[in-house]
């Protein structure tokens, strides 16, 4: 699998994934050269975050949340987390929730500042994050919160749906049919909702995986050729 950002002054840079190995390069005066590999640590879930200053994330083999500041010259890690994340990108900035005792937050504008926005909530929650309508939603196992900019909590609601309880055929028809017959309140629809998109995604997401994965192989037997 292969992610790009664009550094700074421009410069793109490519990041090539494979098993649990990261290898970068740099694009530059119309040439690419191999920066090695990076991110020995890497486990799973390598991201890349497009907001003012170029950041990615992985978890580590210790299954911490390592978020690092790329530049042309370095790579900074600037957060590191051992529990769960959820990331989201909002007006050009990087918000990570996480969960220590207490539901978490911290910002791309300054990542030294960490948030309380709950207290206790146990760590083995699980947690998502996603936008709706210019409002950041966080969810854990029983409740979601929408939370404003600066990490207040606006309301909080009781939620009980899961994708199990999801029926498998159109995903348009399921709500449709869930909007025609159900009572609950607007924050449940919202949750329904996102967990039908979140399912959808992942499908999408392995799609992906599956055709940056042969992208890559035609690439590399190009790239034999040529050198043959």
């Amino acid at each position: 699998m292969y992610h790009i950002i664009e550094l700074e002054n421009g410069q793109p840079m490519i990041f090539e994934q494979s098993a649990r190995q990261i290898k970068s390069y740099l694009i530059a005066n119309g040439r690419v050269f191999s920066k090695g590999y990076v991110f020995k640590d890497f486990k799973k879930d390598f991201n890349v975050y497009l907001v003012n200053s170029p950041l990615v994330s992985y978890y580590s083999v210790d299954n911490s949340f390592v978020l690092t500041q790329v530049t042309q010259n370095s790579f900074q890690e600037v957060l590191c987390l051992k529990t769960s994340c959820a990331t989201l990108v909002f007006n050009n900035k990087l918000y990570v929730f996480y969960l220590d005792n207490s539901l978490m937050g911290v910002c791309s504008d300054n990542l030294t500042e960490k948030h309380c926005i709950v207290e206790n909530i146990s760590s083995s929650n699980h947690i998502s994050a996603f936008v709706n309508n210019n409002c950041i939603f966080v969810t854990t196992d029983n409740t979601i919160y929408e939370i404003d900019l600066n990490f207040n909590v606006v309301c909080k609601q009781e939620i009980n749906l899961s994708l199990n309880n999801l029926p498998n055929n159109n995903t348009t028809n399921n709500y449709k049919a869930y909007n025609a017959s159900s009572t609950s309140n607007s924050y449940k629809e919202l949750v329904y909702n996102y967990n039908i998109l979140k399912r959808d995604v992942e499908k999408l997401n392995n799609k992906y995986n599956e055709l940056s994965n042969y992208v890559g192989s035609m690439q590399e037997q190009i790239r034999r050729l040529r050198l043959n």
